[in-house]
């Protein structure tokens, strides 16, 4: 059975959790739930925000807070409001896990392109089930 893992190196990430009001839900986990920014792209209340707990070291998951940024999150948020949008994964080659993704059954949203906001290459799937995949460029080592 073919799996899209391997050279490409495919690592679970996280979540990415879409909402309206960005700056305030940074504050209350940042404040309640003590988790620490690891990454901060964020301009007018627009953007996103990698957070962490503080034994985050670089291979664990990580929280993603964002506004939406592709046609596919803001018909998601349209339809049901703030939600956990995606999976997210980090693979080593962004291009190669994407095609092995691809052949493996997982549906095309976007190809890789590169992302301003963090500056890094990201590409979108459908896996079976419908739920939106987000494969990053690896950012932490």
């Amino acid at each position: 059975e073919f799996r899209p893992v391997g050279h490409p190196g495919l690592q679970t990430l996280g979540v990415v959790q879409l909402c309206r009001d960005l700056d305030s839900q940074v504050e209350w986990y940042t404040d309640v739930l003590g988790q620490r920014i690891i990454l901060d792209a964020r301009s007018d209340n627009d953007g996103l925000v990698y957070l962490a707990d503080h034994t985050y070291e670089g291979r664990q998951c990580v929280n993603v807070l964002a506004t939406p940024s592709t046609e596919a999150e803001h018909a998601l948020m349209e339809r049901h409001g703030p939600v956990i949008s995606t999976i997210l994964y980090q693979a080593g080659d962004v291009e190669a896990a994407w095609r092995d993704a691809v052949a493996a059954g997982f549906g095309e949203v976007a190809a890789p392109a590169h992302d301003d906001r963090i500056g890094a290459r990201t590409g979108y799937l459908r896996e079976p089930s419908g739920n939106l995949v987000q494969v990053r460029e690896r950012l932490a080592a």
